[in-house]
């Protein structure tokens, strides 16, 4: 157990990911589902993919900090300002022993759900969570003690106000007391069937609780009594806290902040600062307090709750185009108006007035006119800046308002617009006399549209829809192409004028060779939808789409590997610059930014053997390696298996596997292309088994 700690502990410290980091929003936009205050200088927070951060200076500055974990984490408690506990889904604990520069992955055993914590010192604490699970460990974590409530309702958090007397609370109204530090329970009635999210304890005897449907409860008692307080809300509280007898806050969703003065008799409905979800507030014992909720939102109080600060920033509204100039000049669009620029390749953002609050779908470019910008959306919707994006004038074409417009193609002398219920209009834009809608007798929504010279476009929508509009001696003529087995076609990409791609729903790709004339399925990617295709060239390409999936092709894309994007947000767009540099964007104002091609691209073989009687981890072949090696693994049963690659000073190269998997053997391709000559390790951890082995690369 000592040496899978100490090679944990060394394979992991990293500051962050260095494959994607965040622009928008900051620090980072993963929501956060619980924050520890250690002092009025240090706290931590915790949250979706393993997300992890960490303030020094009062929540000025967030540092965000690697877990090694891509599942979620719930909640993290901390003794010290260096010694602390994480844990997540699928019974994932963590621990910290110098402030979150580095994350020992412990065992747990079990596969469930652990949304509590608690620890008396160092050594002695409780974990607890699914189907009434409780787990106890007396070495630090090193090992735990498997205890199950006799009821298996689902337990949401867990308080001791001493050694010996705690309480915990969960579904159902579920709340029990123990007096023996936890060797059995009691229960005492709540009175309601309502979740119980959180409790806090001032004193032995006076607590409170707050759960769903505008549920808080009041002991003075112990416990043995619990009151109703009235709240007159039905939203579902998520955490409580009190600075004392008196004055306390409850915060939960969607963005409500309570307060009370007079110890919960009388409760106030603060202006929330956010519409998200609050999922966690934690206090100092001054007035100062924190509160953590969804898409990275941090605020904070100093006088108690009633005035509150945004420690996170950036927009949160959905980003749904990007397109750089260059590496440094930028510019991306959203929900409600947004238009921001970069001079800088995006390390900073600056908002700019479009003279309107609908949603602005994407961008609009060519580069014969260097200086002006184009951009559509909803209610037929068209801006237009001849200063790259820092001014705007905004058109609505009145006979379309009902129309949104989802895709816009400037080139040549033409703007060409595409939108809802087969709208399809150009104008020369060098006269600007004026549209004029060329009918294509659809019904669908056109979602994207591309010239290909000639006076020809290829328009793409909604129920496979696929037509090539040309201008010919006769004047404008339709053509429609028909795919089979294909639903809604998302994104449309040329790299010249012969050669196309198309993604959409289901994982679809499309390719043309000659203009648009012919067109093949070529792939069938594993994800719901793809809504973005970018290739750089002949051969490598990128596509984005739902639940943060990031993929590349390096044939043409007639074969992609996955890329861990970090995220699962849905992602609307891909750019590259180059080789190296890229932006994604999506929902919840995601934008993020690589200079390494997005990191390693892997993939993960079929089963090979599928008893095998042991766990094993193979020394990769061929090795040393240029540009791919083969690693095997073998686990002899139904296990949650991490294998991940590091570089010598411990940094996360790739995440090959992170996910159940049956007993059998694997075998897994580690693509070392885009990295440089060296020695990296590669490491295998299960819940019952940790080997790390060295790889070369030699190019």
């Amino acid at each position: 157990m000592k040496t899978f700690l100490l090679i944990v502990l060394i394979l992991t410290t990293i500051l962050r990911s260095q494959n994607w980091v965040w622009q928008n929003p900051l620090p980072q936009g993963k929501s956060l589902k619980d924050v520890f205050v250690v002092n009025e200088n240090i706290a931590y927070a915790v949250g979706e993919n393993g997300a992890v951060i960490k303030t020094l200076d009062g929540g000025n500055n967030w540092l965000v900090l690697s877990s090694g974990m891509t599942t979620k984490l719930n909640t993290c408690f901390f003794l010290t300002e260096n010694v602390g506990f994480a844990t997540g889904d699928n019974g994932n604990i963590l621990k910290t022993i110098n402030g979150g520069l580095s994350f020992i992955q412990l065992s747990s055993n079990i596969s469930s759900d652990l949304h509590t914590l608690y620890f008396f010192n160092e050594q002695s604490g409780y974990s607890a969570g699914s189907n009434g699970l409780i787990l106890f460990t007396s070495d630090g974590g090193i090992n735990w003690t498997q205890k199950q409530s006799n009821d298996g309702k689902t337990i949401s958090d867990i308080f001791f106000i001493s050694d010996s007397k705690g309480w915990y609370v969960g579904e159902e109204g579920t709340i029990k007391l123990t007096n023996d530090g936890g060797n059995s329970w009691a229960d005492q009635n709540s009175n309601t069937n309502n979740i119980l999210s959180s409790l806090f304890f001032i004193n032995q005897s006076t607590g409170w609780i707050c759960g769903s449907e505008g549920t808080i409860l009041k002991t003075t008692d112990g416990g043995n009594s619990w009151l109703f307080l009235n709240t007159n809300v039905s939203n579902w509280f998520k955490s409580i806290i009190f600075f004392d007898e008196n004055n306390g806050i409850a915060v939960g969703s969607p963005g409500i902040i309570l307060t009370t003065s007079d110890g919960g008799n009388n409760w106030i409905e603060n202006i929330s600062p956010s519409t998200f979800n609050l999922n966690s507030v934690s206090q100092t014992n001054n007035q100062t307090g924190w509160v953590v909720g969804d898409n990275g939102l941090i605020i904070k109080t100093t006088n108690l709750g009633f005035i509150w600060e945004f420690q996170s920033n950036g927009w949160q509204v959905e980003i749904n185009d990007i397109y750089f100039f260059d590496e440094n000049e930028g510019i991306a669009v959203g929900d409600n108006g947004l238009i921001i620029t970069s001079a800088d390749g995006g390390e900073n953002w600056i908002s700019h007035e479009s003279g309107s609050t609908k949603n602005i779908n994407t961008i609009g470019y060519y580069s014969g006119r260097p200086d002006e910008v184009w951009a559509v959306g909803d209610s037929a919707s068209v801006f237009f800046s001849t200063d790259k994006g820092l001014s705007w004038s905004v058109e609505y074409l009145t006979n379309l308002t009902i129309n949104n417009f989802y895709g816009i193609d400037v080139e040549g002398s033409y703007v060409k617009i595409a939108g809802a219920v087969g709208i399809y209009i150009d104008q020369i834009f060098t006269t600007h006399t004026g549209w004029i809608m060329r009918e294509a007798g659809i019904t669908q929504n056109f979602l994207d549209i591309n010239s290909i010279g000639y006076g020809t476009s290829i328009l793409i929508g909604e129920d496979a829809f696929l037509l090539r509009l040309m201008k010919t001696w006769a004047g404008w003529i339709w053509r429609q192409y028909a795919l089979s087995n294909v639903d809604d076609l998302n994104d449309l990409f040329f790299i010249d004028f012969n050669r196309g791609w198309i993604v959409g729903k289901y994982g679809v790709v499309v390719y043309t060779p000659n203009r648009g004339t012919r067109w093949d399925i070529i792939s069938q990617l594993n994800v719901n939808a793809l809504y973005s295709v970018h290739f750089l060239n002949a051969n490598i390409g990128f596509a984005v789409g739902t639940n943060g999936s990031v993929f590349k092709s390096t044939d043409g894309g007639y074969n992609w590997l996955p890329i861990n994007s970090g995220i699962t947000n849905l992602l609307k767009r891909v750019f590259f610059i180059n080789d190296n540099t890229g932006w994604i964007v999506g929902n919840k104002g995601a934008l993020l930014k690589t200079t390494n091609g997005g990191g390693v691209a892997t993939v993960i073989n079929e089963e090979l053997t599928p008893n095998p009687n042991e766990y094993f981890l193979s020394q990769n072949f061929p090795n040393p390696f240029n540009p791919s090696t083969n690693i095997r693994f073998a686990i002899p049963k139904s296990s949650f298996v991490n294998l991940k690659v590091y570089d010598i000073l411990g940094n996360e190269i790739a995440t090959l596997v992170n996910e159940e998997r049956n007993a059998g053997e694997y075998s897994v391709e580690f693509d070392g292309r885009q990295l440089s000559t060296g020695v990296y390790f590669y490491c295998l951890t299960t819940e019952n088994f940790s080997e790390t082995k060295k790889l070369i690369l030699l190019k």
